[in-house]
């Protein structure tokens, strides 16, 4: 604890520190992380030198700010290659284009985008950033016979998405009938796969069975997390944090991008902060 700097109640940018969080040993190092709370009122954990270096101001929200301010300044967007462009872009092209292969779905059922966003960018851009966008969310319809306009959209994850839907699978576990979402949550096991094995016919155990004893899977196509520990996921997180490329992080650590995917959108080692 020689080289322990307490940073309880200290201020960075718009973060104050509430208390320490955890310690993680590297080698003859030791790692701190902190509890913090933001002037916006999000909290968060960040690491000792991510807070001393200047890199975290904030939990995200200065950001957003000081993006929405640019639109402001800045009449033309310069945002045409965005992610959050061609989120734009593909919402119009499934309401109203015949040949895109969603149009069924949407512009098909009746579905429509309200006039302010259609036709306006940067209408769409200021709600999206005034609402809690972020480049690990997807839009998504409270009504989801609605349509696509301010008070029946929201910035979802994953998670909500899949929830949401129409075409929500149902399956028994324990005597309760469940989302497919909801049993990979309880169980441990990824989404993609359980919604596999479900349309492969697999119910009951088998449906929940081991990922070590589903002998079909080639390996590589899903990441073996023992590849990992807690502190490198801690690592990783605060990487993605910070805009690291997932690619990168993969390759540095040696895993699959689909492993650091599922790390980001918090699918895998929840605990880990």
């Amino acid at each position: 604890m020689a080289n322990f700097l307490d940073l309880t109640g200290k201020t960075f940018g718009r973060l104050k520190v509430l208390g320490i969080s955890r310690q993680i040993q590297s080698g003859k190092r030791n790692r701190y992380y902190w509890n913090c709370i933001c002037k916006c009122g999000n909290k968060i954990e960040t690491r000792t030198d991510c807070l001393t270096s200047g890199n975290t101001k904030s939990c995200g929200c200065l950001l957003s700010e000081q993006a929405l301010k640019n639109v402001v300044i800045n009449h033309k967007h310069k945002m045409s290659g965005t992610r959050l462009y061609k989120t734009w872009q593909n919402m119009k092209k499934r309401c109203i284009n015949p040949k895109d292969k969603s149009y069924v779905n949407y512009g098909g059922r009746g579905i429509k985008v309200c006039d302010e966003w259609s036709n306006s960018f940067e209408h769409f851009m200021k709600w999206a950033l005034s609402n809690g966008y972020s480049n690990n969310l997807t839009i998504d319809r409270i009504d989801v016979s609605g349509n696509y306009e301010p008070s029946n959209c929201r910035w979802s994850n994953d998670t909500e998405q899949a929830r949401n839907r129409r075409s929500n699978v149902l399956v028994n576990y324990k005597g309760k009938e469940i989302t497919l979402i909801e049993l990979s949550e309880i169980t441990g096991i990824e989404y993609g796969c359980l919604s596999g094995r479900y349309e492969r016919g697999d119910r009951g155990k088998r449906l929940i069975r081991n990922i070590n004893e589903d002998k079909n899977v080639p390996k590589g196509s899903i990441q073996h997390l023992s590849k990992l520990t807690e502190e490198s996921v801690s690592e990783i997180k605060a990487l993605l944090r910070k805009g690291v490329l997932q690619k990168e992080i993969a390759k540095r650590y040696k895993v699959s991008p689909s492993a650091i995917n599922s790390i980001a959108r918090n699918r895998t080692w929840k605990h880990i902060k």
